[in-house]
């Protein structure tokens, strides 16, 4: 903490901020990569808009409406995407330490299995299941081999 005025500086919002580097390094500015919070706010509403379609997909296999099994390269196309939005999810709150962070660390899982079990019907190719499943099992296994908690916890 500066105790000298000629160590204060104002910033860009009318307060008065330490021009102390020692005491510039130990704080942490939330803005200060604007570019790396809008990737993580972008990322987190692919999550959101992955497990609203793996919800509404699940409600319409329930209710008897999703009949016809999507065709292999669709499926694959699907899991695919499915697992590029769960790694950039990952990828985005790696090195954070927050509630949000650990929400969309934790928000593909579930997102991913309940979007599994509802494009898995009866007369899907078997090959597609195969590999459509495997790529999600891949993903899974590979992001929680490498949370970032994992070896913290004893």
């Amino acid at each position: 903490m500066p105790t000298q005025a000629w160590d204060m500086a104002p910033n860009n919002f009318g307060k008065y901020v330490s021009m102390n580097s020692q005491a510039a390094t130990h704080t942490t500015d939330q803005f200060a990569n604007p570019g790396a919070e809008l990737v993580r706010w972008t990322v987190g509403m692919l999550v959101v808009l992955m497990a609203t379609a793996a919800l509404l997909l699940a409600w319409r296999r329930i209710a008897g409406a999703l009949a016809v099994p999507l065709e292999v390269p669709l499926l694959l196309a699907t899991g695919f995407l499915s697992v590029v939005v769960a790694v950039a999810s990952r990828e985005a709150c790696a090195r954070r330490r927050s509630y949000l962070d650990l929400a969309l660390w934790i928000a593909p899982t579930p997102a991913l299995l309940l979007l599994g079990v509802a494009l898995s019907l009866p007369g899907t190719s078997t090959v597609g299941l195969i590999v459509f499943w495997g790529l999600l099992a891949l993903e899974e296994t590979w992001s929680w081999r490498r949370a970032p908690w994992r070896g913290q916890v004893r």
